[in-house]
C-alpha cells in the first residue's frame, strides 16, 4: 500500500496543485523548490538557485523563460521548449540522473560547463 511518504504517490497531487496555481510559469522559488524535492532531485536548494539565476526570478523576457525553461537547457544553439516549467524540472530530474554521480555539486556544474558565464558559480552562491 502506498503512503503519504511515498514521493510517487504524492507527486501526481503535487503536479495538479502546481499546475492550478502556477499555470504555464513558475511563481516563486517554493513552487520550484516543492516539485523538485517531489522528483527526487539532488542538491535542490542549489537547483532552485539555477532557476532563480536563470531566469532572472522568473520575470526575465529574453531568456529560456518564454520556452517554460527554468534551468537554461539548451541544445545546438536553442533553448529547449518545454510545454510547462513543470516539464522543464522533470527534465532536470532525468537529466541530473544520467551525469551527476555524486559529490560537490558546484563543483560538478563547474566540471561539466554548465555555464558559459564564469561568475555562474559565485552567482549560484550569492542567491538569496
Amino acid at each position: 500500500m502506498k503512503t503519504i511518504t511515498d514521493k510517487w504517490y504524492i507527486l501526481p497531487l503535487i503536479l495538479i496543485v502546481l499546475m492550478l496555481v502556477g499555470k504555464a510559469q513558475a511563481q516563486d522559488t517554493l513552487q520550484v523548490k516543492a516539485l523538485l524535492e517531489a522528483y527526487g532531485v539532488k542538491h535542490v536548494d542549489i537547483v532552485v538557485r539555477q532557476s532563480v539565476v536563470e531566469t532572472g526570478w522568473y520575470k526575465c523576457t529574453k531568456c529560456s523563460l518564454d520556452k517554460n525553461n527554468l534551468f537554461g537547457f539548451f541544445y545546438k544553439g536553442k533553448y529547449l521548449e518545454f510545454e510547462t516549467w513543470q516539464e522543464s524540472v522533470k527534465y532536470y530530474y532525468w537529466w541530473q540522473s544520467k551525469l551527476y554521480k555524486g559529490g560537490d555539486y558546484y563543483e560538478f556544474l563547474k566540471r561539466i560547463g554548465y555555464a558559459e558565464d564564469p561568475n555562474y558559480i559565485y552567482k549560484l552562491k550569492t542567491v538569496y
